[in-house]
């Protein structure tokens, strides 16, 4: 499962500058080419979001700015991440380019 930090879910959704601090995230599932969508319950800490993306199974996930406490603790859970650069892109041009590696 991979994991996209949004702002909000509607048409053309595009990716958060966020992580800890984001609200929601897209989650894909390749199995069944589909996505969904989840309350990030630990937002405000970014540590604590890393965790939560481990308890919903996630094994990648996409960011745009992420502090070290964040990127070790996906790190640390065989998380594999990503840096998609500094503006939001469209969440089938990130899955596109993650489904390539």
């Amino acid at each position: 499962m991979i994991a996209i930090p949004i702002d909000s879910q509607g048409i053309d959704i595009k990716s958060s500058k966020l992580f800890g601090n984001v609200d929601m995230f897209a989650l894909y599932t390749e199995k069944d080419k589909s996505f969904t969508f989840i309350e990030n319950s630990a937002s405000g800490n970014g540590i604590k979001t890393a965790k939560f993306l481990k308890e919903n199974g996630v094994k990648r996930t996409v960011y745009s700015y992420m502090g070290d406490g964040p990127f070790k603790e996906l790190s640390k859970n065989n998380i594999d991440v990503f840096y998609i650069g500094k503006e939001p892109l469209g969440l089938s041009e990130i899955i596109k380019s993650l489904l390539k590696n």
